[in-house]
């Protein structure tokens, strides 16, 4: 049994119930023409139930990722019933595969004309596209607008599935304040999350495909706006939330394990190739290469900290792991040596760092050995 309601049994029970969505067709549509239809039973209860299931077929797609195959269904069904029931529910669709589909400026434009529309009517359905929206903010690497959007996501709990409130939307804050360097927000949020996804596992019958969504979802990181002067940021953001990729895995989820798989690896290449190229192209001086030099380093020694983290929750038993885990963990062990053959080749002498010439300033006795240091200690 799947965890999340229907999509459009949620969305569309909020304060009107149901059957306030008549009247939520065509723009172009008189109001009196579409309750003149409904009085004559134009809508009734079939047609409608063949358009929930038409359209929670779609939604499904898109829960996939397969938004570019049900964008044009999508368009199709507005054209095919201009006065559904259903209608701006289908716009919602649109926006979200057009979101997928990268063509993130027309998705925001009608995620935001579904909200204008829906958020004193249909407050489950406003809640949805200000949290889809969130996630064009994302892409868009505007984190002002993302931070607002997902506080007022939080704000409307009572109006979101209660994955997404719970464990979602406090994953998502504490991704954006790990990447603005706002640590202790972000150390907050994610506390939040966990104590959200641990009262979701105490408190419902949750399957085994919701939790590997749930956990890639929150695992998900977009680099859209990664460059190389807010490389560390998103290096440190991945570091947050790879361990609910790695989560993703286990549960050998043809979908999400798969997905989870395919996320790890393309934002871990995504930041290599952001290190490995590092200025490299810029014109500067000799001082100024010095110091993208030492800036890479830096980078790469926090990318190295990374991998090891992530190959630290390998599960001990290697022979019990699924074809995803396998995947996952031989390309996390190529990375490291691949990492390590670089820092090798590249940096095998550094400068001494201000604070390696102050100590080095410091008259000293010779050779020091750690029991010198510690007497009571055994070998």
């Amino acid at each position: 049994m799947k965890f999340e309601k229907k999509f459009l049994v949620f969305v569309l029970s909020g304060h009107l119930g149901i059957t306030g969505f008549l009247t939520s067709g065509c723009s172009s549509t008189p109001k009196s023409n579409v309750e003149k239809q409904t009085a004559e039973g134009d809508l009734d209860s079939s047609a409608k139930n063949s358009q929930a299931d038409e359209l929670q077929k779609l939604f499904e797609m898109n829960e996939k990722g397969l938004g570019a195959k049900s964008l044009n269904q999508f368009q199709e069904f507005q054209i095919q019933n201009p006065n559904s029931a259903y209608f701006q529910a289908a716009r919602f669709g649109q926006a979200w595969s057009l979101e997928q589909t990268e063509m993130l400026n027309e998705s925001l434009e009608i995620y935001q004309s579904v909200m204008a529309l829906a958020k004193t009517k249909w407050p489950r359905l406003y809640a949805r596209a200000l949290y889809r929206s969130s996630f064009i903010y994302e892409a868009l690497g505007d984190d002002v607008k993302l931070i607002a959007a997902l506080i007022e996501a939080q704000s409307l709990r009572d109006d979101l599935p209660a994955e997404v409130a719970l464990a979602e939307v406090p994953s998502r804050l504490s991704m954006i304040y790990a990447k603005i360097n706002r640590t202790e927000e972000a150390q907050k949020y994610l506390k939040e999350a966990d104590r959200g996804l641990r009262q979701l596992l105490a408190t419902q019958k949750i399957s085994s495909e919701w939790l590997a969504k749930i956990y890639y979802q929150m695992g998900s990181l977009k680099l859209s706006s990664m460059n190389t002067d807010n490389l560390s940021y998103f290096v440190q953001s991945q570091k947050t939330v790879q361990r609910y990729l790695l989560n993703a895995l286990s549960f050998n989820d043809s979908v999400w394990s798969e997905m989870a798989f395919k996320k790890m690896s393309e934002n871990y290449s995504l930041i290599w190739t952001q290190i490995e190229n590092y200025k490299e192209n810029l014109k500067v001086d000799s001082f100024d290469r010095l110091e993208n030099s030492r800036q890479q380093f830096l980078v790469l020694g926090e990318y190295l900290k990374m991998v090891s983290e992530a190959l630290q929750l390998k599960p001990l038993e290697e022979l019990r792991m699924n074809s995803y885990q396998v995947k996952t963990f031989n390309f996390l062990e190529e990375v490291e040596k691949k990492s390590y053959d670089f820092l090798y080749s590249k940096f095998d002498r550094m400068s001494l760092t201000d604070e390696s010439i102050r100590l080095n300033d410091v008259k000293r006795p010779g050779k020091v050995f750690v029991h010198d240091l510690f007497p009571n200690e055994k070998e």
